[in-house]
């Protein structure tokens, strides 16, 4: 028996009878959601005026 066999049989016989809470997905949506949003407010261009709201001068 290769030690990646004994692995998977103790791995497998150690969460036979575990089950995920039925809250998982949406926690796991939740945090993703916050992740996504954090990184795209983190990419924005920083060079923007305040309140300017990007517009340029000669539009206004």
């Amino acid at each position: 028996m290769k030690v990646e066999e004994g692995l998977a049989e103790a791995m497998a016989a150690r969460v036979a009878d575990v089950q995920a809470p039925s809250t998982m997905g949406g926690s796991v949506r939740r945090r993703h959601r916050r992740h996504v949003i954090r990184f795209r407010v983190a990419g924005r261009p920083r060079d923007r005026r305040p309140g300017g709201g990007g517009v340029p001068w000669s539009c206004r």
